[in-house]
């Protein structure tokens, strides 16, 4: 049982060291891009769009940042969507003539509320590139404008970003950073910059733009109402029309809140978790028995083997691997580095919400989000 637990656990870290290198290198960082603006950037307007839900802690920072972009031609229409609080009223104050505020209308059945948001948006949208934009996100002033080149210089139908995480709770320091561990180390993102597997894809619904073509070439968030990882998915749907996507380091230029507390992480785990993996139970079955136990197992075994003596060279460069990931996923997405120290936990609390994501999709259950109860259901 040993030799195939230590096959297992030294083949696992070992693939994710190298897929972690080997993705970085795919993955162009905003604020460093080597290409050169062109006369065809000049000349390309965006609309930017922001879906607004009880955002008034966030919005006005949102949109401050957004107005100091530079760029030649933009709006930007935000969407109340049904907020109870001081939202509508705090963009109401800005008169800058680019912002526009449209009231949402009521939440249709069989949509989900940021899909439904999302698509109001791109039908006030008059421009040729749709920028969505989270309301709890912020920007530095080149961000757009280097997403914009790199959709322009790849002819991508489609490029978000992962941003950095604003770190509000100790929570936050010690869940979070296991986002970017999943998705840099553990997701082929080379892949995805290939022309190959339509579902080898992500997206970052954050800081996400899209082609106004290749949005209504698919259909856009109106494929698929009822889908809760509607960026992922928007994503592959684009890919498998033909259009390039790509995936960017935007962590040097964007910055999100992602849950806030607790409650919020677990709860936006277990949305998201099962449906990043399209609802394939074989697929969550596989992740919960061959790979949360190897990302676990150095850990436990070092303890004991520092308490027993039993420390093996094996067992060190497992641990060695595993701790080159977390330090390196760490650096790349400006994530804390004492964070690794919990890391065993954060394992088990992502397996865990895995694990009741994909009991509640299975059984037709509803998760509480934005006020709201989201029901998860296989697509």
């Amino acid at each position: 049982m040993n030799f195939y637990a230590d096959a297992l656990t030294t083949f696992v870290c070992g693939v994710m060291f190298v897929q972690l290198l080997t993705n970085l290198l795919f993955v162009p960082r905003l604020g460093h891009l080597r290409q050169p603006q062109t006369d065809k950037q000049d000349g390309c307007g965006i609309s930017v769009l922001v879906p607004a839900r009880n955002e008034e802690s966030t919005i006005a920072d949102c949109i401050d940042s957004i107005l100091k972009q530079n760029l030649h031609q933009f709006e930007i229409l935000v969407l109340d969507d049904n907020s109870t609080d001081q939202t509508a009223a705090i963009v109401s104050k800005f008169t800058d003539p680019r912002i526009r505020l449209i009231p949402g209308k009521p939440l249709p059945e069989n949509w989900t509320g940021k899909n439904w948001s999302c698509h109001q948006l791109s039908q006030h949208a008059t421009y040729e590139v749709f920028m969505f934009v989270d309301a709890d996100t912020t920007l530095q002033p080149t961000a757009i404008s280097e997403m914009l080149t790199v959709l322009l210089t790849s002819n991508a139908g489609l490029v978000s970003a992962l941003p950095a995480a604003r770190y509000e709770t100790s929570s936050d320091i010690a869940l979070l950073p296991i986002i970017n561990v999943g998705l840099l180390a553990l997701f082929p993102i080379w892949l995805m910059h290939s022309r190959f597997m339509a579902k080898a894809s992500v997206a970052m619904g954050p800081f996400l733009m899209v082609t106004k073509d290749a949005y209504l070439a698919t259909g856009g968030h109106a494929t698929a109402p009822t889908e809760v990882v509607d960026d992922v998915m928007l994503s592959r749907r684009i890919k498998s029309s033909g259009y390039p996507v790509r995936l960017c380091n935007g962590t040097d230029l964007v910055s999100t809140r992602w849950y806030g507390t607790l409650r919020g992480t677990w709860h936006g785990f277990t949305k998201n978790a099962f449906g990043a993996l399209e609802s394939n139970a074989l697929l969550a079955l596989v992740t919960l028995l061959f790979v949360i136990p190897p990302l676990l197992l150095p850990c436990i075994r070092l303890i004991w083997g520092a308490w027993s003596g039993d420390i093996t060279g094996l067992l060190l460069l497992q641990f060695a691997l595993l701790l080159g990931t977390r330090v390196v996923s760490a650096v790349a997405g400006k994530d804390p580095i004492r964070a690794i120290v919990v890391h065993p936990f954060a394992v088990i609390f992502w397996g865990l919400a895995l694990f009741w994501s994909a009991v509640l999709t299975l059984s037709h259950g509803t998760v509480q989000w934005r006020d709201r109860d989201v029901q998860l259901s296989p697509q």
